[in-house]
């Protein structure tokens, strides 16, 4: 069995379709053109990712996960569900695997850029604990995120600010904090090809512990209609965070 270690756990529980800049889905939907956001489209991404540190201490862990997201993106709304498996090793402790949590999440955009010279959405996620608390990949118990997202187009390119609150339930053992979070990316669309820039920051669930900022790096590209690669970078900017990590992943829309 392998401790929990909640400063890397947060990182998967939280609902990651809510993050600006956080999947291919998110970008893929910015720049799909006609193709994506036309009318209301169902969807499935799966990816791969991982990431690695000790996150301020002398233990290094490395986390894989992969994992499948489906929903619908619409105009007005969009809701989904993502699912995922985890393979955890830590240092001198040895290595768990298994299902993660199940994240389920829906949003709504109050106003489109041309009536109000923003577009806003307001969102809501629900983590509902699956992983094993026993194995270190959950915390074992139920997370309910708010966030509120902002993004404007200008000169060929759209940023985006979002802030969120997460309230994450306390384990039998330990009280973690709720978390705050914020978020500012920019999104630059060049024909079939596409590239993020964000960074990302939320308070720790762990009292005294280093608040994680991340800076990330994306990039995709249209094969069609119908199909979509990506793959990204991130590099943590603090020891809260993991020192590093990646992913690569392919959506499919129906």
């Amino acid at each position: 069995m392998i401790t929990v270690q909640p400063l890397r756990l947060f990182r998967y529980v939280r609902p990651a379709g809510c993050r600006v800049g956080g999947g291919l889905l998110v970008a893929v939907a910015l720049f799909g053109g006609d193709s994506v956001a036309a009318a209301d489209n169902a969807y499935c991404e799966l990816a791969v990712n991982y990431d690695t540190g000790s996150f301020g201490g002398s233990v290094r862990s490395e986390l894989q996960s992969t994992g499948l997201s489906c929903g619908l993106l619409g105009r007005k709304f969009d809701g989904g569900i993502s699912i995922s498996y985890l393979s955890l090793s830590v240092a001198g402790a040895g290595s768990e695997s298994g299902a993660g949590d199940v994240l389920l999440r829906g949003g709504y955009r109050l106003s489109e850029q041309a009536s109000a010279g923003l577009a806003t959405t307001v969102s809501l996620s629900v983590k509902l604990p699956v992983a094993d608390e026993r194995k270190g990949l959950g915390t074992g118990q139920t997370d309910v995120g708010l966030y509120a997202g902002f993004s404007r187009q200008f000169s060929g390119a759209q940023g985006n600010v979002h802030l969120g609150y997460v309230r994450v339930g306390d384990a039998p053992t330990v009280d973690y904090e709720d978390s705050r979070q914020f978020g500012f990316a920019l999104f630059k669309g060049v024909g079939r090809a596409g590239v993020s820039v964000s960074l990302e920051g939320r308070t720790a669930t762990v009292r005294d512990a280093e608040d994680p900022l991340e800076l990330h790096v994306l990039a995709f590209f249209l094969l069609n209609r119908d199909y979509a690669l990506g793959g990204g970078m991130f590099a943590g900017l603090n020891d809260g965070a993991a020192d590093y990590g990646g992913s690569v992943g392919v959506t499919l829309w129906f």
